[in-house]
């Protein structure tokens, strides 16, 4: 799912990826693009001198959030054109930036943007916190702000690796650098077995020679007053130390798909929470009432709640009733369904309430929708 690195000039690569568009993306483009003019009070095609002030607004436009994304992009005026450098945390984020350039009367771009994770990560993303409290800082220095902590057991991906600190994504979604020192990187199988065992979260600090666990970490539970450690150890807890958290809890799963799947063949409404129409947002809203929980109104909201189950480069983790996210041409989270298990999922779009699959072999799949598929979050733990 990671793109590679590409030096030429998006006379040639612009159209290309204007072209590759449905015509949906496009019309979404032209609509962008009338949003920078009209805050940048320009009338007519962008010029390459104004490239800064379209970055600044294209950020604002597509990031939700920006500390659940990373957006990294430098830019200088070369010739007739710009060159465009730096990273960024989806794919969409680029070149979804350099389709509205191009759109927008920038012909001449160098894109020398990377997508993490990049290439020099040879697929080692995944990792575990080894150490009780490891801080996130904004950039790779201690000096640096700090704007969150992970604790140990949590799983992260590792989108990028320098000398001493990595960039990774926590569980809650959050992006920043930490000393490489706190996380221990594992294989898939350990991964999958780690973040798919009934959890013990942890009501009073546990220290314990050099085991130290603070309140409010999770471990996986193997066994009553049993620990698995990031390390691959067993530890032994007290029992009234932590309180099992049951990940599938199936009545309340069962409550969502059951609502989702009774909007089956529902007409597609924006803004609708009906069986006269109803839109994706709405479908999640509507389902999971079902199981008496509240969540926000529109996808971009709702994908704050939640833990981060998997991502484009790891899809081992979703079960029925886990969120799916699916972002828009620039990057933005414009999507959301309910998975059904086995790679499906129901969601309210322009053809109505369906159920679709991220599997290629499936007769379900959707291809650009699976294109588009970002992350899963699960709110029912």
């Amino acid at each position: 799912m990671v793109l590679n690195r590409v030096h030429e000039k998006s006379s040639q690569k612009g159209n290309a990826v204007l072209l590759s568009m449905t015509q949906q993306d496009q019309r979404s483009l032209q609509a962008y693009g009338k949003i920078l003019r009209r805050v940048l009070e320009v009338e007519g095609a962008l010029k390459p001198s104004q490239i800064k002030e379209v970055l600044r607004v294209y950020r604002d436009v597509a990031i939700c959030d920006p500390r659940l994304f990373h957006f990294q992009i430098a830019a200088r005026n070369i010739d007739e054109g710009i060159e465009l450098s730096g990273e960024v945390s989806l794919r969409e984020l680029k070149t979804g930036l350099v389709a509205l350039l191009q759109q927008s009367g920038i012909r001449s771009v160098q894109d020398k943007i990377v997508v993490l994770p990049g290439p020099s990560m040879q697929g080692r993303t995944l990792a575990l916190v080894s150490l009780p409290i490891v801080s996130l800082h904004r950039d790779p220095t201690l000096k640096s702000e700090q704007t969150s902590q992970l604790l140990i057991g949590d799983a992260v991906e590792i989108l990028k690796r320098n000398r001493d600190y990595s960039l990774v994504q926590g569980p809650d979604g959050y992006i920043g650098w930490t000393n490489s020192k706190g996380i221990r990187s594992c294989d898939p199988e350990f991964f999958q077995k780690w973040i798919s065992l009934t959890r013990a979260a942890f009501l009073e600090p546990i220290e314990q020679g050099e085991i130290t666990i603070p309140i409010g970490a999770e471990l996986p539970l193997l066994e009553r007053g049993k620990v698995l450690l990031p390390d691959d150890r067993e530890f032994q807890v007290r029992e009234k130390s932590y309180r099992p958290l049951r990940w599938l809890k199936q009545p309340q799963r069962q409550a969502v798909v059951k609502m989702a799947k009774r909007f089956l063949g529902v007409p597609y409404l924006w803004g609708g929470k009906s069986i006269q129409g109803i839109d994706c947002s709405g479908l999640v809203q509507v389902a999971y009432r079902a199981a008496g929980i509240y969540v926000s109104r529109d996808a971009n909201q709702q994908f704050l709640a939640g833990r981060l189950v998997a991502t484009r480069s790891y899809r081992g983790d979703i079960v029925p009733g886990d969120l799916l996210f699916f972002c828009s041409v620039v990057g933005n989270i414009s999507h959301t369904a309910i998975s059904l298990g086995d790679h499906k999922y129901i969601h309210a779009c322009d053809g109505g309430v369906v159920i679709n699959s991220l599997d290629p072999g499936d007769e379900d799949y959707n291809e650009a929708r699976a294109q588009s598929f970002a992350y899963a979050k699960r709110l029912i733990q």
